[in-house]
């Protein structure tokens, strides 16, 4: 047993007492911003204002709110007459243009048409102006992108401008089960992959000529990643420009896909040939070499009865200094949330789960998103109609 002088005991104590708190303690915790919501899909602010926040109802409409969760009585834009909400279905996701500002007023949504197949719009909101209500004028939507959908679930989710200031559009395999189209290791087919496209070089878009499968025969253009069973939630580091995906997966393992900034795409992330890391209908000859496996999986059922992986965002706020770099995912059915850390190599070094931290009383249910405003400060949208902010904890000193 080691011993420690008693001269030295009175310098111990001051040391320990000052020590950082460990990150067991309850250091971050949610704060409730809103609830009452109707099947709230996702959030985000304006680029330049961390205070205000635009939330996607999965019935069609898109509302505003302020960092209090005071919403404006009127909705940004209302679609609940064009859209499908069946299944997973709706109002899927937002975007702003990069270039977001008093020059260029582009937002971009993805919506589930009166017949489910996948669209991407863009409106134009107005400039702000006092006591006048943020309103986009319907009138304003220009179509970018269509796509029919065989059914009512896989529809993927996620939009966003990737470093490289192009729009990055997550898909399904197009639903059902097991992938029955084969759209996933189909090159010609553009369901169960990543796609990139260049709005501002076309209309209603171009071909990035880097995207790695142009002028690949019976291989369509648009696509940067394939190999996707339900790309439903994406993110770019705003660091170091890495890629993290939640990739839904079949009935065992959920998957969660990592790529390096400045990556020049064409990953095949495997689906159907594999489940995450396991076989699922492997062909003869595949040559696993040739597939990106999962940074992180883990498995349906019991002890914890996961069920569908929902992809978050790498943390670099300025509240919890200690948290930034931590990449936050979620699980539908368990409510657990954990955080990752990998090295360059991918390789994880830190897999923590915090659902005790952040939920303590047992009260979330359905997260289906995770939110990020323009300060880098991160949210829990549950599909049940709560909105939480990740806050300090009391144990650091937050409120």
């Amino acid at each position: 047993m080691l011993s420690v002088p008693v001269t030295l005991l009175p310098l111990l104590v001051t040391l320990l007492a000052c020590a950082p708190a460990a990150r067991g303690a309850q250091e971050i915790e949610l704060r409730k911003i809103v609830s009452g919501l109707n099947e709230p899909t996702y959030l985000l602010s304006l680029p330049d204002d961390p205070e205000l926040l635009f939330v996607l109802e999965k019935k069609g409409r898109l509302r505003v709110m302020n960092g209090a969760g005071k919403l404006q009585e009127r909705d940004v834009v209302d679609l609940r007459e064009k859209i499908s909400d069946v299944s997973e279905r709706g109002l899927l996701g937002m975007t702003f243009h990069p270039r977001f500002g008093p020059d260029n007023r582009q937002i971009y949504l993805h919506y589930s048409d009166r017949r489910g197949g996948t669209v991407i719009s863009r409106f134009m909101l107005p400039q702000p102006e006092a006591n006048r209500p943020w309103i986009v004028d319907p009138k304003s939507e220009k179509v970018i992108f269509t796509l029919e959908q065989p059914w009512a679930n896989h529809d993927g989710g996620m939009i966003e401008f990737g470093p490289d200031g192009y729009l990055y559009l997550g898909l399904g395999d197009g639903g059902a089960a097991n992938d029955q189209l084969g759209a996933g290791q189909d090159l010609g087919n553009l369901l169960g992959k990543i796609l990139r496209f260049d709005v501002d070089g076309g209309d209603p878009y171009a071909i990035p000529k880097d995207n790695p499968f142009v002028g690949v025969e019976g291989a369509k253009p648009e696509i940067w990643a394939w190999g996707v069973r339900n790309a439903w939630r994406f993110c770019f580091d705003p660091e170091n420009g890495d890629l993290w995906i939640g990739d839904i997966g079949q009935n065992k393992w959920e998957e969660i896909h990592w790529l390096p900034g400045g990556h020049k795409g064409g990953a095949n992330f495997g689906w159907n040939l594999v489940e995450g890391t396991h076989d699922f209908e492997p062909r003869e000859g595949m040559d696993r070499s040739q597939l990106v496996m999962p940074v992180y999986e883990f498995p349906h059922g019991p002890p914890k009865n996961h069920c569908s992986v929902t992809g978050g965002y790498v943390y670099r706020g300025e509240a919890i200094p200690w948290l930034r770099g931590s990449y936050f995912w979620a699980d539908y059915c368990s409510n657990v949330i954990g955080t990752l850390r990998i090295d360059r190599e991918g390789k994880i070094t830190e897999d923590v789960d915090r659902t005790k931290q952040l939920d303590p009383g047992g009260k979330l249910r359905a997260v289906a998103s995770f939110g990020q405003d323009a300060a880098r400060e991160l949210y829990v949208v549950s599909l049940a109609g709560t909105i939480w902010k990740i806050v300090p904890g009391e144990a650091a000193g937050g409120d």
